[in-house]
């Protein structure tokens, strides 16, 4: 009897449990997104016809569609700047013309003294040439080779004692715009030698003996 009621008790719990078991909601399945069926691409020649009846007017194409528009940065000026367009030579004011001065001929004056009281005066223009001397061409050739009248003798230079002569003479003028004012004499060999570079300027001895016509 015992055992009879056990079995009893058993199979009621089994069913019950059962019962629950039946009874409890399943557990929920994640939640899916369903995939987008694949569709193949189509021709570009098919998107134009399509935009077309679509739209009436012509499609553009996918690459000009679909590429982001060009972006353009304006330029500023900063603030406070002010800039000044830049002129050609037709705008610009012509500056005025400047007419150089005619360049001052060199004047010279030749005083040639024989040593006998015979003294003679000679002038010499040179650039142009010109002048109461003689050959003055040739004069003004020479001078423009010396760079002018030659200048006096060194202090320290030695000089032999050879006397040339009596015969003095002095230049006075103007020389490339600068003063000038040289004695010359024949006293010794450094003197006798300064003498004769300066020829045709200043003459020979038998120019100056014969009454100085340089």
């Amino acid at each position: 009897m015992f055992r009879i009621a056990r079995s009893i008790v058993i199979g009621l719990v089994l069913c019950t449990a059962s019962s629950a078991i039946g009874l409890a909601p399943a557990a929920a399945a994640p939640h899916r997104t369903p995939r987008p069926a694949y569709t193949a691409p189509r021709p570009v020649g098919e998107l134009a016809a399509a935009d077309r009846a679509s739209t009436g007017r012509p499609a553009q194409s996918a690459v000009h569609r679909h590429s982001p528009p060009h972006s353009r940065t304006p330029t500023r000026t900063p603030t406070g700047s002010h800039r000044t367009p830049a002129r050609t030579p037709a705008d610009s004011p012509r500056a005025p013309v400047r007419t150089l001065p005619a360049p001052h001929p060199d004047l010279l004056t030749v005083r040639l003294d024989d040593g006998h009281r015979v003294i003679s005066s000679r002038s010499l223009r040179c650039h142009p040439d010109g002048g109461s001397m003689r050959g003055a061409a040739a004069a003004c050739r020479r001078l423009d080779a010396l760079g002018g009248p030659v200048g006096p003798t060194p202090k320290r230079e030695m000089c032999s004692m050879v006397y040339g002569g009596p015969q003095t003479a002095r230049i006075t003028g103007t020389w490339h715009g600068r003063r000038v004012d040289q004695t010359y004499s024949r006293s010794n060999g450094c003197q006798t030698a300064r003498w004769q570079r300066m020829a045709p300027v200043l003459p020979g001895v038998s120019g100056v003996s014969n009454g100085g016509s340089p």
